[in-house]
């Protein structure tokens, strides 16, 4: 588990699969907590975020 309180960047490096992530990411901010386990696409091979995913790359 890793914890930022004073907001700097980070990297996560996790070992995606498409059958089942191996890490979960949760954001908190005050009483919100959205969480999020991305995966790759059986479709094409690409970065699946999920629905509350955050693609900050584009």
């Amino acid at each position: 588990m890793f914890e930022e309180s004073v907001c700097h960047p980070f990297l996560v490096q996790c070992n995606l699969s498409d059958i089942v992530s191996d890490a979960t990411i949760a954001l908190t901010y005050q009483n919100e907590r959205m969480e999020f386990s991305p995966f790759i696409s059986l479709m094409d091979g690409s970065l699946e975020l999920g629905d509350r995913g955050l693609n900050l790359t584009k």
